[in-house]
């Protein structure tokens, strides 16, 4: 249908077209192409959550029409989003989700460890998956698994930290994501510094799992810490990131 406020001169036989009408119809219509004239694709409540899917790279959908045009942006904004529909509020989560203080499991010690250079120490944390907190979007969430540490020496070197990474589901083994290890050169000393050991992804955890976390120094021996100095592991985080799906 025409754009808000558009008309024009009914014309009937013998009327003269004077130089009023020709150039008021004209000035009417160039008035009515700028945006706030121009008709909606919302007419309905079906109309405005219409989208077409552009498609991918060599498989493109051509829009014909300004119509097409609007309906393949909507369907990006819902992919971007990870919403059903494009207008809706995303949820977004980047804050911590959880933060578990470390436990030196080798001395039993309370909850001050500390990673003596050249000793065999090991800390450890357990985190629950948030049953309110969707794990798979249109766009992914990720869990960042961090180790926040500081060192107690003012020295040069580079630490290594062995780190395991295990998923419980109820009635299933654990299963292993990460044995491996990561280092960090020149710690700072007396700052607490992040360092991230893994990216649990999309799809590898459900609702009420639980993710257990294991941090060694130099476990594995494989000769890569030269730090000489101690370091004081302070916790254990886990972090949603990304796009968590539709808001609810």
């Amino acid at each position: 249908m025409p754009g808000q406020g558009f008309s024009h001169t009914t014309r009937t036989p013998g009327t003269v077209l004077t130089a009023d009408i020709y150039n008021g119809d004209f000035t009417n219509i160039t008035t009515h192409l700028e945006p706030q004239y121009i008709d909606d694709e919302s007419s309905s409540l079906t109309n405005m959550r219409t989208s077409t899917d552009p498609g991918e790279s060599a498989s493109e959908v051509l829009a014909t029409s300004l119509r097409d045009e609007i309906r393949q942006l909507r369907h990006m904004l819902t992919e971007m989003k990870g919403t059903i529909y494009w207008y809706e509020t995303f949820k977004t989560r980047r804050l911590d989700a959880k933060t578990l203080p470390c436990i030196d499991m080798a001395t039993q010690a309370g909850y001050q460890p500390l990673f003596v250079n050249g000793k065999y120490i090991e800390t450890r944390a357990s985190f629950l998956i948030r049953d309110d907190f969707p794990l798979v979007g249109v766009l992914p969430t990720t869990i960042s698994v961090d180790l926040l540490y500081h060192s107690q020496t003012d020295t040069t070197g580079t630490v290594e930290f062995e780190y395991i990474v295990r998923v419980q589901t109820i009635g299933i083994p654990a299963v292993e994501l990460a044995n491996t290890a990561t280092t960090v050169v020149n710690p700072l000393f007396n700052t607490i510094s992040s360092k991230q050991l893994y990216v649990i992804s999309a799809g590898t955890v459900l609702a009420n799992d639980f993710v257990q976390v294991i941090v060694r120094r130099d476990a594995l021996g494989l000769g890569g810490d030269s730090f000489a100095g101690d370091i004081r592991p302070h916790s254990i985080r886990l972090t949603y990131q990304g796009y968590a799906g539709r808001a609810s």
